[in-house]
């Protein structure tokens, strides 16, 4: 059976999410702004609700591999929790991938979001599974096209 991921790129202005097979194909992509202002809790349940969106979607594409996000500043990588973010300033200390996972019933591959360079030679990249790093690098390079 073939296999899908998806990614985040959560942002301080725009959330955006990506539905990417095991060939690296876009199968679909979610934009919207991320209103910081309405407090994390309310930006959790935007993206818990948007990537369950998308997972009910593609079910028919083939079993999730994972999901993998992106986050703004400084974050624990052991405990996915971040310390500092200049771009969401009220989830200092917050442990957002506990918190994603208990929503969403599945694993999350946590990353900051350092360069596309950087990315790829990180450690990082060799701890995701090859599908879900080929989801993250698609979803990137739709994201810098966007």
């Amino acid at each position: 059976m073939s296999v899908y991921s998806i990614a985040v790129d959560l942002g301080g202005t725009n959330l955006r999410i990506a539905a990417v097979d095991s060939d690296g194909k876009l199968l679909e992509k979610l934009t919207t702004g991320t209103e910081v202002q309405r407090g994390r809790d309310f930006v959790i349940r935007e993206m818990c609700d948007a990537i369950q969106s998308l997972m009910v979607k593609h079910r028919g594409s083939g079993d999730l591999a994972g999901i993998g996000i992106g986050v703004p500043g400084f974050t624990d990588m052991d405990t996915g929790m971040v310390m500092r973010s200049p771009n969401l300033p009220d989830w200092e200390n917050f442990p957002v991938r506990e918190e994603i996972e208990r929503k969403l019933g599945t694993k999350v591959i946590w990353r900051t979001m350092p360069t596309r360079r950087r990315w790829a030679r990180s450690g990082w990249a060799r701890a995701a599974t090859p599908i879900t790093w080929r989801c993250i690098r698609s979803a990137q390079e739709w994201v810098a096209e966007s």
